[in-house]
């Protein structure tokens, strides 16, 4: 156990010591990939999301977590604004929406990402959108 909790902790610490390096470029190319700049985010955020919901970090790891998610939320996708971005430069990709939805469950709020979604959830285009069914489940919450 100590040894699992030691790496954890470990982990934490250098994400935290390199959080600079989720930085997103604001006039990335739409055409070379600004949407897959957000899957480290969002990864770190289901991490995190992980840690907090079966409560095994300890206070450390859980500090860090904590502090980590609003730098990222803060300074990486300026509260949000990045994700709004992103669904506005591909409307009908559910990568902002899959990235946010971590952050939305540990207390993070963007409300016009969320008007976004609502109203693209409505589109034909929405449903035609191919996802495998655990991708799907996830974008139902």
């Amino acid at each position: 156990t100590r040894l699992v909790h030691s790496v954890g902790v470990g982990a934490m610490e250098w994400l935290w010591a390199h959080r600079d390096g989720f930085r997103l470029e604001p006039d990335a190319d739409p055409e070379v990939g600004f949407l897959e700049r957000f899957k480290p985010v969002g990864e770190l955020a289901l991490v995190c999301k992980v840690l907090f919901r079966e409560g095994v970090s300890g206070s450390r790891q859980a500090d860090l977590a904590r502090k980590l998610l609003d730098h990222i939320w803060r300074e990486t996708l300026d509260g949000g604004t990045m994700l709004v971005r992103g669904q506005r430069t591909e409307p009908a990709s559910p990568i902002p929406f899959e990235v946010y939805l971590p952050f939305r469950e540990l207390g993070y709020s963007q409300p016009e990402l969320e008007q976004h979604v609502v109203l693209n959830n409505r589109l034909d285009s929405w449903f035609a959108f191919e996802t495998t069914p655990t991708r799907r489940l996830g974008l139902s919450s």
